[in-house]
């Protein structure tokens, strides 16, 4: 039975060119450079060679699942997930790149990327770029976007590293919105913008903001991850600058 393999690349050059060379040789099959197709049998010897690079271990299932939580809601498995795999240097205006801004995901590894494949949670309510749209326009980019659905992680290590990279990814970018928004304040604060600029400007990033608060909406309900003080954070600022507008 086929298991998929996807691993952060090392830092250390030399290293990062062994990885691929010792997984070739033990048989496995590249898909995108840290994504690899590997036979159910030699699983344990191959996360021996990835032991250190954060290994995500995925496998094909029959059925949709959802995602699984303990008794105190903290999650045990991620459920069904579309995993999609693109070749960046073919993204060269960065269509993808903005594209992915627009949807909850998570990053297995570089060019790699796995969607809630539970349609359900793409409600008309909600702003975020629904997964069968996405998969279409990423297409439109790469002709050769690989698509593997109905794919569950099989180890529970990556769990938390890979709700700690949706956190930071959050909070990465509400900090990106603070910083325009401080920028925007300070123009205001200086008299170095018109009024009807200033609005305009705000309003986009009025909706630069909701976007984020959608998607992490989206995160907490499906994965049940609190983003609540990451999205707080920006209020201060938008009242400043609201008050700016008035």
């Amino acid at each position: 039975m086929v298991v998929y393999l996807a691993y952060k690349a090392s830092k250390d050059y030399n290293n990062r060119g062994l990885i691929p060379k010792r997984l070739k040789a033990s048989g496995c099959i590249c898909i995108c450079k840290s994504f690899w197709e590997v036979d159910d049998e030699k699983v344990k010897s191959v996360l021996n060679i990835v032991r250190d690079n954060q290994p995500i271990l995925i496998r094909r299932t029959r059925d949709l699942r959802k995602p699984k939580f303990d008794e105190k809601d903290h999650l045990i498995e991620f459920g069904s997930l579309i995993v999609a795999v693109y070749n960046a240097e073919k993204d060269e205006k960065g269509k993808i790149r903005r594209l992915l801004r627009k949807t909850p995901y998570l990053r297995l590894c570089r060019s790699v990327y796995a969607f809630c494949q539970t349609y359900s949670q793409y409600d008309e309510k909600s702003d975020v770029l629904d997964i069968s749209w996405l998969l279409t326009l990423m297409r439109e980019v790469d002709v050769d976007v690989k698509l593997f659905p109905r794919m569950n992680i099989i180890n529970a290590d990556p769990i938390s590293i890979l709700l700690e990279r949706v956190r930071k990814r959050v909070e990465h970018e509400v900090n990106e919105v603070i910083e325009d928004y401080k920028y925007l304040l300070q123009k205001a604060n200086d008299k170095n913008i018109d009024k009807r600029s200033l609005i305009e400007q705000q309003k986009k990033l009025h909706r630069k903001f909701l976007l984020i608060k959608k998607k992490a909406s989206f995160y907490e309900k499906w994965l049940k991850i609190d983003l609540t003080k990451a999205k707080m954070k920006i209020y201060p600022v938008t009242r400043k600058l609201y008050v700016k507008t008035r």
